[in-house]
């Protein structure tokens, strides 16, 4: 459960957010759909892409290691360009490996002690480069 302009979301399917105090587990949170979530949709209403990763990883309690995908018209991108990056959650720190495929945002996320991943994040963006004519 997070908050977002004053109402508390709970990760559902990989598309969507839902107001809602029920609790079930991880995976029917991730499978569930809403009719909540389509007039949200509707209405316009989109989290960050960084707010559901903190809040995804929040809700699954931190594990050692995780991954999901979001589909890219359920969020505002905005880490956009970013491949190989460290992301902060509580007292943990992550590894983030991000990669598109459209329609989807797919995260692969380790727990590790903070790097400079700047060297492997160009890198990952070289290579993206490179696959866009095939």
């Amino acid at each position: 459960m997070f908050r977002l302009d004053g109402a508390s979301f709970r990760l559902l399917d990989c598309e969507s957010l839902e107001p809602n105090p029920i609790r079930y587990d991880v995976f029917k949170r991730l499978t569930l759909l809403s009719k909540r979530c389509t007039k949200q949709r509707a209405m316009g209403f989109r989290p960050k892409a960084s707010e559901v990763l903190s809040a995804y990883l929040r809700q699954v309690n931190e594990p050692p290691w995780t991954s999901y995908f979001v589909k890219y018209s359920s969020v505002v991108n905005d880490q956009f360009a970013k491949s190989h990056f460290n992301w902060q959650v509580g007292r943990s720190n992550y590894h983030i490996l991000r990669t598109g495929c459209f329609p989807y945002i797919k995260y692969h996320c380790s727990k590790r002690p903070f790097q400079d991943l700047s060297f492997e994040d160009t890198c990952m963006g070289v290579i993206k480069l490179m696959n866009l004519g095939t």
